[in-house]
């Protein structure tokens, strides 16, 4: 009787080759550079480990939920590349992780953006109700007035507290935002 291996887990992006190929086409690139020449594009192999990090990264709980995934992966690749020189690959060799943070960050951002859509939707909607007596409501505000009344009772609450909710948030971050950082003391 034999026993069965234990299968080697095969990551899907080989933090050595990435770092390898990082280097390389920064060397690539600072030539170019010293030459007057134009930087050489990014090696095709580079976005690939770029986007299949966003890709898995996006399976994650905390973000698959989300309609907006494929907004949420696009957004974060071009970060990924917009921050691309910030990686120093003399400071540490694990892009994976660098490059992972950035994807993260970028996916907290578009988030926090596409709530802040969906909160000025609602919030217009609510509205239109309330002004809907003037004189000076548009065609395109009376159609999402008339959208919002036929919606069910259970609808229109969970607008109400999105729009709350999102309100305390926003109150919470910038509250946090507006207090200086105490300076920590070196004695």
């Amino acid at each position: 009787m034999t026993v069965p291996r234990k299968r080697r887990k095969v990551n899907y992006v080989n933090n050595r080759d990435f770092y390898n190929a990082i280097v390389e086409y920064r060397n690539k690139c600072k030539a170019a550079e010293a030459e007057g020449k134009q930087i050489p594009v990014m090696p095709r192999y580079i976005g690939e480990c770029i986007s299949e990090i966003a890709k898995r990264y996006s399976t994650k709980p905390m973000f698959s939920g989300y309609v907006f995934r494929d907004e949420m992966i696009e957004e974060a690749v071009l970060n990924c590349i917009l921050y691309f020189h910030n990686f120093n690959p003399d400071k540490g060799d694990n892009p994976f992780a660098y490059f992972t943070q950035v994807i993260k960050n970028s996916y907290w951002r578009t988030i926090r953006n596409e709530k802040k859509k969906l909160y000025t939707k609602f919030k217009m909607m609510i509205e239109t109700n309330i002004s809907n007596s003037s004189s000076a409501v548009q065609e395109h505000d009376q159609q999402i007035y008339n959208d919002y009344i036929k919606q069910s009772e259970g609808s229109r609450k969970y607008m109400e507290n999105f729009i709350r909710d999102f309100e305390e948030s926003e109150r919470k971050r910038k509250e946090k935002a507006s207090v200086p950082k105490e300076e920590v003391d070196e004695s």
